[in-house]
């Protein structure tokens, strides 16, 4: 059952959770031009690069944008230059396409156990920079993405929701935290309304007192 739950809520929170985040790779796009254009995904979000297009020939080929793309290490993204062991991500070459513009996408798995696949964490900062081919002295442009940690909050289809701590009755699986079947309810013993107590009066010469009736208030034994 345990299983059960775990599986529903971690495909309601990946369904839920991923999105596509899309940057248009060009000089043209303000945000490139503070240098500090930062992304905020979650781990199987996706990242949609979109590279420069040309519809008509107002731009002279030679001055049509084209980039290669790098991942690389924070040293790299600061001074804007790959170093020469760090592989091609991407390559946006082709402006003139006739379906439009190239579209480059990179998912942030945890793990993919390929190779040539890149793993990423949560919790950690990755760095893109681009190298023109069309013109060797134009702007750097660069883009920091931070994968946020891992997802504390999780409303799905079902309407699951976890806190940001384990709180009574859940329980953390691979991260999440699952709420457990609730123990059934025990009844709570109800007090009688009124109970017997014992009478308190000193006892009369002449005779012996009883022990008193049910007494329900102080009220009604001081009326004896």
């Amino acid at each position: 059952m345990e299983f059960l739950w775990a599986s529903l809520l971690g495909l309601c929170c990946s369904l839920a959770a991923a999105n596509r985040h899309t940057v248009f790779w060009n000089s043209s796009n303000p945000k490139f031009w503070n240098e500090d254009y930062t992304v905020h995904v979650r781990i199987d979000d996706y990242l949609d690069i979109i590279c420069p297009h040309y519809e008509d020939n107002s731009v002279p080929d030679a001055a049509m944008e084209q980039y290669t793309l790098y991942l690389v290490e924070h040293e790299q993204y600061q001074l804007c230059q790959p170093q020469p062991k760090d592989p091609a991500r991407w390559f946006c070459k082709n402006p003139k396409a006739k379906h439009g513009p190239e579209k480059l996408s990179e998912k942030f798995h945890r793990f993919t156990g390929f190779t040539l696949s890149k793993d990423f964490k949560e919790g950690h900062n990755y760095y893109y920079i681009s190298k023109p081919i069309h013109n060797q002295e134009d702007r750097c442009l660069r883009l920091k993405v931070m994968i946020a940690g891992k997802i504390s909050e999780c409303q799905g289809p079902v309407g699951l929701l976890s806190p940001s701590y384990p709180g009574p009755g859940r329980k953390i699986w691979d991260g999440w935290e699952i709420p457990l079947p609730s123990p059934a309810n025990t009844p709570t013993p109800l007090l009688p309304a009124c109970t017997k107590s014992p009478d308190l009066r000193p006892p009369l010469s002449f005779s012996s007192q009883p022990s008193g009736p049910c007494q329900c208030t102080r009220e009604e034994t001081s009326s004896r």
